[in-house]
């Protein structure tokens, strides 16, 4: 009994933000029901939020990686177009074309990101803006700013943008299982486990013997191959790839990020965190979609100011962490003071 108590007490204060965004998400849910009931609590519905977590939530884990090690990738979105339009363009040729080329893309994406900004020392806004400039000019001379579709369907690129297991489509189910595969590999691998040493202090990382540029290029190449993953689950559903789709997909991802107690600082956050926040960005959209009352352009007011206001408490909590360490660093040199004299 006393095991499950504090089990629950680690949950509720481990300080990572998971147990207040899962307080977030039934609030939403509670106040969707009492909006429109009928529309809101069903399981099409639930579905239907589920498959918007998807595609922002497989993009949001991949922000995770980056934010956890410090950096950032503001081109995600951009990636996430232009991949899911390589992987049409080239299935007309062949299905492991199709299915190799994006990805092959995006982890060189990753390696070229991370080398500038870990070797080349650019500030990694600059680096990932400039990227989200060239792959978008490289998409619209693709596509003349068209929609794409293959000359040829594949079956199976139809048949994995559009299977389903009782119900539950194949994005939400590779949702979830990227996730459950994350966690595990941040828990039990040293490899992973170092991104939290590289995001929360650099210098100390590597005195510890980590190698940096590896893993800051492990961090990149998970991103942009999880924007690469996500672009090509929804290119599959309607075998058609859109230049504009996916359009502020990376600030959803960084909301997703904070909202799930993810710490923009580095060092800090839970891979579910940011699982749950895709979650909890996906449940306030619908809620907006479903209501009569405002305009559906209030959720973005609503994920910012609620993105603004985790921010400020992190930032607040690192503030009186600091302070705390300062007056006991004080107080340790002047006891060793009164020791000498």
């Amino acid at each position: 009994m006393d095991s499950k108590k504090k089990t629950l007490s680690r949950l509720f204060n481990n300080g990572n933000g998971i147990s207040s965004s899962l307080i977030g998400v039934v609030a939403v849910i509670v106040i969707g029901m009492l909006v429109n009931y009928q529309s809101f609590f069903t399981i099409s519905n639930f579905l239907n939020v589920g498959q918007q977590a998807a595609s922002r939530g497989l993009i949001a884990c991949g922000m995770f990686m980056v934010i956890v090690s410090g950096t950032i990738d503001l081109s995600v979105a951009s990636l996430y177009a232009l991949c899911g339009y390589l992987c049409m363009y080239f299935s007309n040729y062949n299905l492991l074309l199709g299915l190799l080329v994006p990805f092959g893309c995006a982890a060189l994406h990753g390696i070229i990101t991370a080398t500038l900004i870990q070797k080349c020392r650019f500030h990694t806004w600059v680096v990932t803006i400039a990227m989200q400039m060239m792959l978008n000019g490289i998409l619209y001379i693709c596509t003349n700013g068209y929609t794409y579709a293959p000359e040829r369907v594949d079956p199976f690129l139809s048949w994995l943008g559009n299977a389903s297991l009782f119900g539950v489509s194949s994005s939400l189910i590779c949702f979830i299982l990227v996730y459950v595969v994350f966690a595990i590999l941040l828990k039990t691998r040293v490899s992973f486990r170092a991104l939290y040493s590289l995001g929360g202090n650099k210098e100390a990382a590597g005195m510890m013997g980590i190698n940096l540029y590896a893993t800051r290029v492990r961090a990149h190449v998970i991103c942009s191959c999880m924007a690469c993953f996500s672009g090509m689950l929804t290119c599959c559903r309607s075998m058609s790839a859109l230049p504009q789709m996916g359009a502020g997909y990376e600030m959803y991802a960084i909301a997703s990020c904070v909202l799930g107690g993810v710490y923009m600082s580095g060092g800090r956050g839970h891979v579910f965190g940011a699982f749950i926040g895709a979650w909890l960005v996906s449940f306030i959209n619908n809620v907006f979609n479903i209501q009569t009352l405002f305009t559906t352009y209030w959720y973005q007011v609503i994920v910012g100011l609620l993105v603004i206001i985790v921010i400020t408490s992190q930032s607040m909590e690192q503030f009186r962490i600091s302070l705390v360490k300062g007056r006991n660093h004080a107080k340790r040199k002047a006891k060793l003071h009164n020791i000498a004299s």
